[in-house]
């Protein structure tokens, strides 16, 4: 595991913690948590597949299974995004979940399918394998920030967080905007 799976892991484990009380919060982060464990794992042995291709073509030796066997990891991703979009889709009840939590997946689905475009038709032009990386684990913790602070305002929400005054009244508008019943539309 690289330095960044061990952050991703932290985060996930602080949402849940964080957001303990709230609906669902641990569905999604369990959600997301086996999307990130699928989608690395599957580029974990697409990439052991493509080290040994490199060993065999050098050594003359026979072709390990070939890459053209294996789908590209950003579809495989992608994927396990269009899943998440899908149970949060049914799933969903609330505003956070239906609005910003799928437009946060659509939004690493999306990412992963320009990737493999580019890797397959050339259009668009891609970047390297770490800047996509960036690029996913910041959705990521967007996503367990989100899980997070709407954990966060439930607890303020309920009294359990001790603010009052003016700080507690705008939270508590945007506890009533997040918390509020999900709008139900194919296309949000």
């Amino acid at each position: 595991m690289e330095w960044y799976h061990y952050v991703m892991a932290g985060a996930a484990i602080a949402a849940a913690v964080i957001a303990r009380k709230t609906p669902r919060a641990w569905l999604w982060v369990a959600a997301l948590a086996a999307a990130f464990i699928i989608s690395v794992g599957y580029l974990r042995g697409y990439q052991a597949i493509e080290l040994s291709n490199l060993s065999a073509a050098y050594t003359d030796g026979e072709m390990v299974p070939l890459l053209r066997d294996w789908l590209p990891p950003s579809i495989v991703a992608a994927a396990c995004d269009a899943l998440v979009c899908v149970m949060i889709y049914f799933l969903g009840k609330e505003r956070w979940e239906t609005l910003w939590l799928y437009g946060i997946c659509l939004a690493m689905m999306g990412t992963n399918l320009l990737y493999a475009s580019g890797l397959i038709i050339g259009f668009p032009p891609i970047p390297d394998r770490g800047t996509l990386g960036a690029i996913l684990e910041a959705m990521n913790l967007a996503a367990l920030v989100l899980i997070g602070g709407t954990g966060i305002l439930d607890r303020v929400q309920h009294g359990r967080g001790g603010i009052g005054g003016l700080v507690g009244r705008i939270l508590h508008v945007g506890h009533s905007y997040l918390r509020a019943p999900a709008k139900r539309s194919l296309w949000h």
